[in-house]
């Protein structure tokens, strides 16, 4: 301000000397008011410097969960997938198990069917040699001591003898023809053939044995079956002949809610029916005939009797 007054009052001599002490005094704080200028400058560049920093640590530490969440992710992932490809080979382990029990279990069946149709033509060729071939020799040889001179018994005693052991041998091959291929079955069909079975089970004399026949007309189902039913009563007879130690016995057949019902019950001393159908044959064999029909097999024994039933689906 001096030095524009001085100048406005063309004082050059006191405007030079203001302006030289200007210039001193102006010269002499420039370094100090540079420093404080370049010391706040310097603190502000600092502090972006800082700002900086710890935006680039932040930048990477999101970086780092970044990287972190998607190895997380791609570890889930697979996982996730290998639990997948777990199960899927585990699904199909199983469908290849279930497939093999199935085909297994077909074969299994189909094996059986196959040993029961052998075992059956096998009666039956049996059956016919035994009636066609034994029976008719015995016959002949019946016929051949019925013809000698009746005073030959009197003569020979023994002659009577062996009349009567060839007549007890053909009933013998007779009845067992019919036991391997029922007469009653093959012309008469499932009742009539049980029926007569039942009525051979009395000659015995020891068993009182009673056939019931509740609803059941007609049966229309394969002769196959047929026999398999006669087949699976046949053995539970047999068996409580032999084992059963009974005095009455009852077989009854009858149709319920599409279902037909074979029962066969006594009065004997009874077993254990899960030991015996591990161990024994024959319970073995009637389980195999009666899945091979897609029937079921029940028994139940006890003190009181026993109790036998094949559950067959059926449609009269």
């Amino acid at each position: 301000v001096k030095l524009w007054a001085y100048d406005s009052l063309k004082d050059y001599k006191n405007a030079a000397r203001t302006a030289e002490l200007t210039y001193n005094m102006v010269r002499e704080t420039f370094p100090l008011r540079l420093d404080k200028s370049v010391g706040r400058y310097k603190a502000l560049f600092d502090l972006n410097m800082v700002e900086l920093k710890n935006q680039e640590l932040e930048l990477e530490q999101v970086r780092q969960e970044n990287k972190f969440n998607r190895l997380l992710a791609v570890s889930l992932g697979l996982v996730l997938l290998t639990i997948m490809v777990v199960w899927f080979l585990r699904s199909r382990i199983h469908q290849k198990k279930a497939e093999i029990n199935r085909i297994n279990s077909r074969h299994k069946d189909q094996l059986i069917a196959a040993n029961f149709e052998s075992e059956e033509r096998e009666r039956k060729r049996i059956a016919r040699e035994l009636h066609d071939d034994v029976g008719q020799q015995i016959t002949s040889i019946k016929l051949g001591l019925e013809s000698l001179p009746g005073e030959t018994d009197k003569v020979n005693p023994q002659i009577s003898q062996i009349k009567g052991m060839v007549e007890n041998a053909l009933d013998s091959v007779r009845g067992l023809s019919h036991q391997m291929m029922p007469t009653a079955l093959d012309r008469f069909g499932l009742l009539k053939g049980v029926e007569a079975l039942v009525e051979s089970t009395n000659t015995s004399g020891k068993l009182n044995a009673r056939f019931e026949n509740f609803n059941v007309t007609e049966l229309h189902m394969e002769q196959a079956i047929q026999v398999h039913l006669y087949r699976i009563v046949q053995q539970l007879l047999s068996n409580l002949v032999r084992h059963a130690q009974a005095t009455n016995c009852l077989v009854q057949v009858y149709e319920q809610e599409g279902k037909l019902i074979l029962m066969v019950t006594d009065d004997g001393i009874g077993f254990d029916a899960e030991n015996q159908k591990e161990s024994g044959i024959g319970l073995s064999n009637i389980e195999s005939r009666a899945l091979s029909i897609g029937a079921r097999f029940e028994i139940t024994s006890g003190k009181d009797g026993t109790t036998a039933i094949v559950t067959l689906p059926f449609e009269g």
